[in-house]
């Protein structure tokens, strides 16, 4: 006698056909489910890469260029007899910055 695995195909009796929907009715469920849970992770580690991937561009802009970006709420003085725009900083007064005028900035509004 020789023995040998062998498959074939056998019909599904009706009980067998509605426990395989039973299951796959779970297992697409399950799997919506962590599909989910798979998608809230990825953008929760997006949020905390951005902030560290942003100062890493910063810092390695800096090195290349020598000169560092900064953003910040600055007032805008004009000096019209020199043509310079001076950005001032409000909470120290000092000069963070000056550039030419432009020419819509030297034209002196009538009121």
């Amino acid at each position: 006698m020789v023995i040998k695995k062998q498959s074939w195909f056998r019909q599904l009796t009706e009980q067998e056909l509605e426990k395989a929907r039973i299951d796959l009715t779970r297992l697409l469920i399950e799997i919506d489910e962590m599909k989910e849970e798979k998608k809230a992770v990825i953008d929760d580690f997006k949020l905390r890469l951005k902030y560290p991937e942003e100062r890493l561009k910063q810092i390695k802009i800096a090195l290349k260029t020598g000169v560092l970006e900064e953003s910040k709420e600055v007032n805008l003085v004009p000096d019209y007899d020199s043509g310079i725009m001076y950005y001032i900083d409000p909470e120290s007064g000092e000069t963070l910055h000056s550039r030419r005028l432009t020419p819509t900035e030297r034209q002196l509004s009538i009121q």
